[in-house]
């Protein structure tokens, strides 16, 4: 297939495509939710593993689960993010800055349309340039935090309710009744 890529022609709707793919991934912001989902991922793949794992009880998979809830708690803070930012910003040698930009936004996408002067239009509640400053000098910082709180809040959905629970059945589950038969006799 090396061979058919070298020496055939593409169409002209394969080279836009490619051109679109190539633009968004030198993206910053693109490149930003591909470090923070790769920090995660790469944070849940031991655990996934451990769960899976036939000679797992109810009680290892309790602390796994706190240790990856832990984990990601340890990523919600301003160093892990400036570490998090100087990764996706190394990712390529882009020099043009180009791919520093948040997003390519053109001027007909923010130009509200004159016929709209009639209606009652909402707009962010902070100025623009003061949103730009703060967007330059952290940017995605929101978002990366915002993530992380949704993470952090469905480990805790899912995992925190049930915990009295199911250290409750782990407690059963390694219960012997034959030790339990003296006591009986008592």
């Amino acid at each position: 297939t090396l061979k058919e890529i070298k020496n055939g022609r593409f169409n002209g709707d394969d080279v836009a495509k490619s051109i679109g793919i190539k633009k968004v991934m030198l993206d910053l912001e693109f490149r930003m939710a591909m470090v923070v989902a790769k920090k995660v991922l790469s944070t849940l793949q031991p655990a996934d593993a451990a769960l899976q794992a036939r000679s797992a009880g109810l009680k290892d998979a309790i602390t796994i689960i706190k240790c990856v809830k832990d984990e990601i708690i340890k990523l919600r803070s301003n160093e892990m993010y400036n570490q998090t930012l100087e990764e996706a910003k190394s990712l390529t040698s882009d020099d043009s800055g180009e791919s520093e930009n948040r997003t390519h936004v053109s001027k007909r996408q923010v130009k509200k349309p004159n016929r709209m002067n009639d209606y009652l239009t909402y707009g962010p509640s902070c100025s623009s340039a003061k949103q730009n400053i703060e967007e330059n000098d952290e940017p995605f910082k929101s978002e990366y935090f915002e993530t992380l709180d949704i993470l952090i809040a469905e480990l805790k959905r899912r995992f925190s309710d049930n915990d009295d629970l199911i250290n409750s059945i782990a407690s059963l589950d390694e219960l012997d009744v034959d030790k339990m038969v003296p006591l009986k006799k008592m």
